[in-house]
């Protein structure tokens, strides 16, 4: 994510200090994920990485760490409440209560009753609300939902 800061690493960062820069909050984000990655630990961990940053800055964040680990060999640990976060990695751990109610691949968890399944229909239901569809449960025709127009009242 190149950020052009002309006096590059003597740069001071803050509005309100003599000849500082300010930045806005997605270049805050990468800055700091910039300067973590920097170190070269086994262990990133991104607490709510999407949050507070455009989506597309967020999915360019995801997509650039995921490829720092996969060709560095690090393991990174994203927290989130975001589903969308979750399709970024190889494996969902639930938790709730302090307690891991769920540990698999998104994909199993998808197919399974639980937390994971739960927050990602909710995450697809408010979607579709906002174009105009709902999900409703299956008619009989062997298909677990359909989607159908949003009836006008």
């Amino acid at each position: 994510f190149p950020v052009t800061i002309a006096k590059g690493t003597q740069t001071v960062i803050g509005a309100g200090w003599d000849n500082g820069v300010a930045f806005s909050g997605d270049q805050k984000k990468l800055i700091g994920l910039t300067l973590a990655l920097r170190r070269r630990q086994p262990l990133v961990v991104l607490d709510e990485p999407s949050a507070n940053v455009s989506k597309e800055t967020a999915r360019k964040v995801l997509e650039e760490v995921c490829r720092l680990a996969r060709n560095e060999h690090r393991t990174v640990l994203i927290v989130t409440h975001n589903i969308e976060n979750l399709s970024y990695v190889d494996r969902v751990i639930a938790v709730r209560d302090a307690k891991i109610v769920q540990d698999d691949t998104p994909e199993v968890l998808y197919k399974k009753e639980g937390d994971y399944r739960k927050g990602l229909m909710t995450h697809v239901e408010q979607a579709l609300k906002l174009i105009g569809y709902s999900l409703v449960p299956d008619k009989g025709d062997g298909s677990p939902l359909s989607i159908k127009p949003l009836e006008d009242k």
